[in-house]
């Protein structure tokens, strides 16, 4: 799970510390050099400027070889073949 996902998790919580322990099943992928520079990448490449979390999102999920998997209709449009809609 991305950083950038915890972040959105925490930030939406209605009980941070239940939160916490819920995300202590998944291994944790922070934002290092290898993502910046792939988001970087992403980001000069395309068209239209994804937005940051995206970016990162979809940088990590390059980066591991791995799927972004979330319930935004929309987000398909924005990271691309990459995205799985759990909803």
């Amino acid at each position: 799970m991305s950083i950038v996902s915890v972040e959105e998790l925490l930030e939406g919580a209605d009980d941070e510390a239940a939160t916490l322990v819920a995300l202590q099943r998944f291994t944790i992928q922070g934002l290092h050099l290898a993502q910046a520079r792939r988001c970087a990448l992403l980001q000069r490449r395309a068209a239209n400027r994804t937005g940051e979390n995206d970016a990162w999102l979809l940088a990590t999920a390059e980066s591991i070889d791995a799927d972004v998997v979330g319930a935004d209709r929309a987000a398909f449009e924005r990271i691309g073949p990459r995205y799985l809609r759990f909803r």
